[in-house]
């Protein structure tokens, strides 16, 4: 979502606006929800996390 921002081809104080709503909004949310799936999966979310990127888990498979 943010990288569609940064590509606008001018950046507007809406886009500035909605790409730090998004920014924040992304470091409350996936927390909360990494604490929820941890809770609910345990040691398996666990090895999960291990092994995969948390933002762009895609990226793991691009960079071998």
């Amino acid at each position: 979502m943010l990288v569609v921002f940064r590509a606008a081809e001018t950046m507007t104080w809406t886009h500035l606006a909605l790409a730090v709503g998004f920014t924040a909004y992304l470091a409350v949310a996936i927390p909360l929800e990494e604490r929820g799936l941890s809770a609910t999966y345990g040691a398996e979310y666990a090895e999960y996390r291990k092994r995969v990127p948390a933002l762009v888990p895609l990226l793991q498979y691009l960079t071998r």
